[in-house]
């Protein structure tokens, strides 16, 4: 039950605001942006399964204020207390709803720029660099729009030297890190990764 919780990714975002640190349900469903209804909910199932505990109690006139932490700083759920059988299983089973929320989220703004003139299609060519490029278009112009919001995602292959790989991870980790922290603004999903290419 723990183990099942622990690696559902949208259950387990529920523990962040109370990992290693003390929170009111109020304040966990503010920082993850949702109703306290809903975190009322996953509290309560997280103090089922063990996973946090009341930490202290702020009495008040009515119902008193319960803050709540983890009982522990870190979990470690073993791949063999998972229904997976590999780590590439339970990966793929991880990224499919954050995946689906990306698209979801990238892809609403973009709808709405359609017009019985001009629909959203695929343009194949060669960019101003002269490399081969696919990428999305509303219509056969050369560029595609900036869509508003600030959104935006594209997959490429790039060839690199293990120097420059490693230095390019460093740099993406550092600027991940530099918006990390934010707590004000608009809530965006951010999708950095680089891999080596598998033949």
């Amino acid at each position: 039950m723990v183990a099942a919780f622990l690696m559902d990714p949208i259950k387990r975002e529920r523990i962040r605001p109370f990992l290693g640190q003390e929170n009111t349900v109020k304040g966990a469903a503010e920082e993850l942006g949702i109703s306290i209804s809903l975190m009322h909910h996953h509290t309560k199932r997280m103090l089922d399964l063990g996973l946090i505990q009341v930490v202290r109690e702020v009495p008040r006139a009515g119902k008193a204020i319960f803050w709540y932490a983890s009982v522990a700083d870190a979990f470690y759920v073993p791949f063999s207390l998972t229904p997976f059988e590999t780590m590439q299983a339970a990966y793929l089973k991880g990224e499919k709803p954050w995946q689906e929320r990306f698209i979801e989220g990238l892809l609403k703004v973009a709808l709405h720029l359609e017009t019985p003139e001009k629909t959203w299609g695929v343009l194949i060519r060669r960019d101003h660099h002269g490399d081969f490029d696919v990428t999305s278009s509303i219509g056969p112009d050369q560029e595609a729009p900036d869509l508003p919001g600030a959104q935006w995602s594209n997959w490429t292959e790039i060839h690199l030297t293990p120097d420059e790989a490693l230095a390019l991870r460093m740099e993406l980790q550092n600027l991940w890190l530099r918006y990390r922290g934010k707590k004000n603004g608009q809530r965006y999903l951010l999708r950095l990764g680089l891999a080596k290419t598998v033949d």
